[in-house]
């Protein structure tokens, strides 16, 4: 019985969350020019107060203290003072310590459904994600209609979306989004510290990966360094590599963040 209390729990906190976005107009669906995007929506501290935090443990003081030491520092001597409490790392297991968990950031990325599962897997960060549907679209690779496959795969993206809109119409809303392609893109946030950044950042930077979160880490990796220079500046184990798919995507990303700028 508790198990079900639990259930009807959930089933009651997701229907007032639909009705409220209904209310407020949030529960828009058609976005036919959506494009794989990447925003930093909210970063939480400064470089000040994680070079505090990462003198703490060696100090005999309180952080504000330390805090306040750092503070009188030039941005040179600052940058010198980070440079030595990260250390030399020698490969990306070499991380920096907790203090580097003083700073949190908040992205809003639009990706396709295969890259959201890969970057879903990092269990010290916060995801949240929007239901799966084909309402932001899918990307056809131009590798595939390069190699003459363009129409089939544009017709498998047709199929899947029908099935899911069968699927929909039969009343089985949870179940519809099984039936769609990983090509499909879906909407999600990722929270997380600066130390958990690193970590995703410079793994999935790789040139082992998928270009798809490849473009995906290494545009995280410039809007922090937008903000926060010498943080990025500790990454130094991002893989630069490029390759043709992986500048298109960043491409598209970069395209639509101006975009959006503009508009906000």
């Amino acid at each position: 019985e508790r198990g079900g209390e639990w259930i009807r729990f959930l089933e009651r906190r997701e229907a007032a969350a639909r009705a409220w976005t209904a209310r407020l107009g949030l529960d828009r669906e058609e976005e036919p020019d959506a494009r794989p995007s990447v925003r930093l929506l909210h970063v939480d501290g400064t470089e000040e107060r994680l070079l505090a935090a990462l003198l703490f443990e060696a100090a005999g003081t309180g952080e504000e203290e330390a805090l306040a030491a750092v503070s009188q520092l030039s941005a040179s001597r600052r940058t010198e003072l980070l440079e030595d409490l990260v250390g030399a790392r020698e490969n990306r297991r070499h991380r920096p310590g907790r203090g580097f968990e003083t700073l949190r950031y908040r992205f809003e990325i639009v990706s396709d459904y295969g890259a959201f599962r890969d970057l879903q897997r990092h269990r010290m960060l916060t995801c949240q994600w929007q239901q799966l549907t084909p309402h932001l679209g899918a990307g056809v690779p131009e590798e595939v209609d390069a190699a003459g496959c363009g129409d089939d795969y544009r017709r498998a993206l047709e199929v899947s979306r029908a099935e899911y809109a069968r699927l929909v119409d039969a009343g089985l809303e949870r179940a519809a989004p099984y039936a769609l392609c990983l090509g499909y893109r879906i909407r999600y946030v990722l929270d997380l510290n600066a130390r958990e950044a690193m970590q995703l950042i410079e793994l999935r930077s790789g040139r082992e990966g998928h270009p798809t979160y490849r473009a995906v880490a290494h545009e995280m990796h410039a809007q922090i360094a937008a903000v926060h220079p010498a943080v990025a500046g500790a990454m130094t184990h991002v893989d630069r590599d490029a390759e043709p798919r992986l500048e298109r995507i960043l491409s598209e990303i970069r395209t639509e963040s101006r975009r959006a700028a503009r508009i906000g």
